[in-house]
């Protein structure tokens, strides 16, 4: 199984979906599998698996829906000649591309604001909306959100039951000293925002030991990925980013929520709608499951 997964936009969120799918994907296929993963992300993933390609390019929009073909885009995909083309929000430097390849077609979206569905009018006038004829597939992968045409399923998350690490291996890591609480911050959004964060949590020097952890820390290549070790966090601090909230309500953990503001989605709409999510969060394998009945 041969298939191309396209995770671009900034931090860590797109990329670490790309990995939730690749972890469903390798549980359906085995060793059966080639999965491309195309970012712009730089952010280091200290894994190695002879299924999973990291592939790290632009998307050169000054080249779109003139040069298309010229892109690394598009030359990736005719050279990797998919079975599968996922595609993770991105839907407009496909259209005049996507009908070139033979590959089975999906789009997931989370939470998105109406206004990326579509572009400002053009200089002619035409105003180039997203359309769902053109994918095999649809998925809405966020509770209370609906998206016209797609199929639900829960959340995407990189972790299952099986993936739980003992909570001992993050507080050795993380050098949690014993008889105290450990407090993660975990964010890896725009610069500034953790201090904006940590400004607006109050926590307890007494009872928690504080630490603060992005991808750009050497400790996070100890206990990557971080999903799969926050059985030993007493409280986490973060943002309401897609895979910040949804790991913490998968472990049912105490966490200081601050929502931050991003363009195309809206952090407080997930805090107010699903701050009492409790499950299902087997959205990867319903989505990976789905994607190979239709083949």
């Amino acid at each position: 199984m041969n298939i191309i997964s396209l995770h671009f936009g900034k931090g860590a969120g797109h990329l670490f979906g790309g990995l939730a799918l690749w972890q469903a994907c390798r549980r359906a296929c085995g060793d059966d599998l080639q999965f491309s993963l195309l970012t712009d992300s730089d952010l280091f993933v200290p894994l190695d698996d002879e299924t999973l390609e990291i592939i790290r390019m632009d998307l050169e929009p000054r080249l779109y829906f003139r040069h298309d073909r010229q892109t690394m885009l598009y030359q990736y995909l005719k050279q990797l000649e998919p079975d599968v083309i996922l595609s993770d929000h991105l839907w407009l430097p496909l259209i005049p591309i996507l009908q070139d390849f033979k590959a089975k077609k999906a789009i997931f979206f989370r939470q998105i604001e109406p206004i990326w569905l579509q572009t400002p009018p053009l200089k002619d006038g035409t105003v180039l909306k997203f359309d769902p004829e053109e994918y095999d597939l649809v998925f809405n992968m966020e509770p209370g959100f609906e998206l016209e045409d797609a199929l639900s399923v829960p959340p995407v998350i990189g972790v299952t039951k099986e993936d739980i690490q003992p909570p001992g291996i993050i507080r050795d890591a993380l050098e949690v000293p014993a008889g105290k609480k450990l407090a993660l911050a975990a964010h890896n959004g725009m610069p500034g925002e953790l201090e904006t964060i940590m400004a607006d949590a109050d926590i307890d020097s007494n009872e928690y030991h504080l630490v603060q952890l992005s991808n750009l820390d050497e400790r996070a290549d100890r206990i990557f990925p971080l999903s799969h070790y926050l059985s030993g966090v007493d409280l986490a601090i973060g943002a309401c980013g897609y895979n910040f909230f949804y790991e913490t309500r998968f472990y049912n953990l105490p966490t200081i929520y601050l929502p931050q503001k991003r363009a195309a989605e809206n952090q407080k709409w997930r805090l107010d709608t699903n701050r009492n999510y409790s499950g299902p969060f087997d959205g990867a394998d319903r989505l990976v499951k789905r994607i190979m009945e239709f083949l």
